[in-house]
């Protein structure tokens, strides 16, 4: 029997809550507890809503209760018959448990936390007449969690089973004269509910959740790389696609080691699964248009921006149009977002715009379709009309008005 000194005891982890459940288990309550767990599993085996009024449910009781079982289950030494047993006073085995199945198996799942004992005139003080008890085989596996050092009756030497756990009869009932009367005897095999989750795998089911979806995020994104058209599947000229990889597990690798706490914030759950879908995607993005840029004949310098630029930077196309020309103060959100800007040439220094983007923004502005109009010095002139070039003196810096993406893309 463990001792509250156990180094081994010591080393579960067992919280406050949890030993409290467990001891208020042992007493009188846990008549209430089960009639819950039961209760609950009748609605739901009937398909119905589960709703009790005016009735504690004790849900976080009950989940500390197992929690506790399935920490203490752990460490519990196997009696040298590899047995424990349970009375049931003033009951009758129910015929459908010793009906055998379509699988030639006979038995059920038993909805609450099941209370056994090592000691069978324990058990045998819970039974009587017209009654039975079960013993059950417990293993390696299969095992129960010795609650004696905290119990209010620590001598009936109480072993708990997790809800939820199955029992399987292996034969019929022996029936054995006792000191209480005849009674029934029917061995049973007990397969414990290995799924059933500590309160600290509670509270981090949603990061647990977060992390396995973090893990296909990077999956998807190899996967992705591989398919697309413009990535060779060897090459990885830059080392873009490393280098994209390795941003994006510096993101993941920066959320996973957020507080269990910021996960079961609704908001901050959702802020969290967005920045890492997003990220995604802008490691997506990072390659593609670095290889885009790259087969366009891109200098350098701009190749060497679009490399070291983290994923935040491909959020959107003005981002990606600051990096590719390397101009940070031109209002790129305004001209691909709202498709119009007004823009004071006056501020900018001659020599940041080349003779040869003058010269494509002159040639541009007669052929594209997409350009819808210009106000220079005053006077719009719509396409329909057609383009005069020589308004645009670009020497005098004239102020251009509803500049569209098209025409900013083509400045540079």
């Amino acid at each position: 029997m463990p001792k509250k000194s156990d180094t081994s005891l010591q080393n579960l982890n067992l919280c406050e809550e949890e030993v409290a459940a467990l001891r208020l288990w042992t007493g009188p309550m846990h008549q209430q507890y089960a009639k819950n767990y039961r209760d609950k599993a009748q609605h739901f085996n009937h398909g119905e809503q589960i709703h009790v009024e005016n009735a504690d449910k004790y849900t976080t009781t009950l989940h500390a209760i197992n929690s506790g079982i399935t920490k203490l289950a752990r460490i519990w030494k196997l009696p040298a018959n590899r047995r424990v047993f349970r009375g049931y006073r003033k009951m009758k085995m129910k015929e459908n448990a010793l009906q055998m199945d379509c699988f030639g198996c006979k038995g059920g799942v038993d909805c609450s936390v099941l209370a056994t004992t090592v000691d069978y005139d324990v058990a045998l003080t819970y039974s009587g007449p017209g009654s039975f008890i079960l013993e059950i085989d417990v293993g390696q596996v299969d095992r129960g969690a010795d609650v004696s050092w905290l119990s209010q009756f620590p001598h009936e030497k109480e072993i708990l089973f997790t809800a939820l756990s199955n029992l399987e009869f292996i034969n019929d009932a022996l029936w054995h004269t006792t000191n209480r009367g005849v009674i029934a005897t029917y061995s049973a095999r007990i397969s414990s509910n290995l799924r059933s989750r500590t309160l600290e795998e509670f509270k981090s089911m949603r990061k647990s959740l977060f992390q396995d979806m973090s893990k296909n995020l990077r999956k998807e994104i190899e996967h992705n790389l591989r398919e697309a058209p413009m990535v060779m599947p060897t090459a990885d000229p830059g080392g873009i696609k490393a280098g994209a990889i390795e941003d994006f597990e510096k993101l993941l690798s920066r959320l996973r080691k957020l507080d269990e706490g910021e996960f079961n914030n609704d908001e901050k759950y959702k802020r969290l699964l967005t920045e890492a879908i997003d990220g995604k995607g802008h490691t997506l993005s990072k390659v593609s248009i670095f290889l885009e840029s790259l087969a366009a004949g891109f200098g350098e310098d701009a190749l060497v921006r679009i490399r070291d630029a983290p994923l935040e930077s491909f959020s959107s196309r003005a981002k990606v149009l600051a990096l590719q020309t390397g101009i940070v103060g031109f209002p790129w959100s305004a001209i691909v977002e709202e498709r119009s800007v007004d823009i004071d040439l006056g501020v900018w220094d001659g020599s940041a715009i080349l003779e040869k983007a003058r010269e494509h923004v002159v040639a541009a502005l007669g052929s594209n379709s997409n350009i819808r109009s210009v106000m220079v010095r005053g006077v719009r002139l719509d396409f329909s009309d057609g383009w005069d070039t020589k308004f645009l003196n670009w020497q005098e810096n004239e102020a251009v008005n509803a500049l569209p993406a098209t025409v900013a893309v083509l400045l540079w």
